[in-house]
């Protein structure tokens, strides 16, 4: 069958193997010129439907980034809750943490951090105090041994800072 222009916009709405079975190659020039009308309608209709589709995307993450945001605040909230109970129910005591049905909540402490602020100041303090132990030999500051030496002096070395670990909460699900 030979496609008339008439019939070019029903062609736009027809499943593939529909159009496999009507339609065939044209007997003239008038019937490709019909057909490209059609391929023409088909690019049409699926620009529209891209832009559709990437309008729907936009509007769905935007949804779903507000409703992601309000069950993090809900969780938050009840994180806070939590952080309260653990508070009075854990304070003088040995454990850290209460389990229970759902899942685990309390404290645990956080590493010790020490960062070199100031390389050059730090690197002219450890060779006057011949504290070589501290510096990699690829000439950056060996922070783990930072920690120590500070514990163990209670001295934070020249072009450093130390911060004590701080207890962090947590709630793990099960």
């Amino acid at each position: 069958m030979t496609l008339n222009i008439a019939e070019v916009a029903e062609v736009t709405e027809m499943e593939p193997d529909q159009i496999q079975e009507v339609l065939e190659v044209p007997k003239d020039l008038a019937g490709a010129t019909t057909l490209v009308f059609a391929v023409k309608a088909l690019d049409e209709k699926v620009a529209e439907q891209e832009e559709t589709t990437n309008r729907l995307v936009e509007q769905l993450v935007t949804y779903g980034e507000n409703r992601i945001g309000k069950l993090l605040e809900n969780r938050k909230y009840l994180e806070g809750l939590l952080y309260g109970f653990a508070e009075v129910k854990l304070k003088d005591k040995k454990e850290r943490s209460i389990k229970t049905a759902a899942g685990q909540f309390g404290f645990r402490k956080l590493p010790d951090r020490a960062a070199v602020i100031e390389e050059n100041e730090f690197f002219k303090w450890a060779e006057e105090v011949k504290e070589d132990e501290l510096i990699k030999r690829i000439q950056r500051p060996a922070l783990d041994k930072i920690k120590k030496y500070i514990r163990a002096t209670g001295e934070v070395p020249p072009g450093c800072e130390y911060t004590l670990g701080q207890d962090s909460f947590f709630c793990k699900t099960n």
